[in-house]
């Protein structure tokens, strides 16, 4: 179980992830704490998806390639980093040999961004081994909880993502995280994980891949609750209310 999410903002791409891993037992599903957002070459991220053992066979694949070659524009990347995880998902499918009730084989999807030049790209591929790239419309999300992140950013769409800075999409992607484990029966889970892809200075030259620190993740979670501090006072302002007073009709 897991919630992956990735926004493009004006100058880098955050991708944020839950810190939770989900194993199977004899008796219950268990869970770990799991670091799932990697970067290849200092310019790529990736995270993936699913059976934890296939995403680490995915991982050892994705390390065997030459880091000259993921600073390549997309349109020559994609290919690439499709061929290298297609055959590790289909491998996992043809192994697999159904055991038990309703026996489900290996599945695993993941996404990339990274940038070209001065665009950026967010790069899925599925568990059926398909791939779609996601920057048309500035975000995807992958995992078990992915529904938490469409429904949040389309309300959060007023925003204009795109157009805001990473430190911006940070605070957005933190709260969509926060809220959604919060929301979750069961699944996903913290610590929060967050890396950001910063937009080159020059043409040439790839993005620069990194990650938050403890510390940065921790003012990002203060951030959010003063934002939805602000929020509670904006909505009583907008009803033309002091914040101690309630809706019209209310009772003191």
């Amino acid at each position: 179980m897991t919630l992956i999410l990735a926004l493009a903002c004006a100058d880098g791409i955050v991708m944020a992830s839950d810190g939770q891993a989900t194993f199977s037992t004899t008796g219950q599903p268990v869970r770990q704490p799991m670091q799932k957002i990697h970067s290849l070459a200092s310019c790529v991220l990736w995270a993936g998806a699913g059976d934890v053992g296939l995403l680490q066979k995915i991982g050892y694949a994705l390390e065997s390639l030459e880091a000259t070659k993921l600073t390549l524009p997309i349109k020559g990347l994609r290919p690439m980093l499709f061929n290298t995880v297609r055959p590790v998902i289909l491998e996992a499918i043809q192994a697999f040999i159904p055991v038990g009730p309703n026996p489900q084989p290996p599945m695993a999807d993941v996404l990339f961004c990274g940038y070209s030049g001065d665009d950026p790209w967010i790069l899925e591929i599925t568990h059926t081994a398909s791939d779609v790239q996601h920057e048309e419309i500035g975000f995807a999300a992958i995992g078990s909880a992915d529904i938490f992140p469409y429904f949040a950013l389309t309300s959060l769409a007023h925003y204009g993502v795109r157009q805001r800075s990473t430190a911006e999409g940070q605070l957005i992607a933190y709260r969509v995280l926060d809220d959604a484990i919060n929301t979750a029966a069961y699944g996903i889970g913290t610590p929060i994980q967050m890396s950001v892809v910063d937009r080159p200075s020059e043409a040439a030259q790839p993005g620069r891949a990194r990650p938050l620190s403890i510390d940065e993740l921790r003012a990002l979670q203060e951030a959010v609750t003063g934002w939805k501090k602000t929020e509670t006072d904006s909505l009583a302002e907008t009803l033309g209310l002091r914040p101690a007073e309630g809706p019209p009709g209310s009772l003191p």
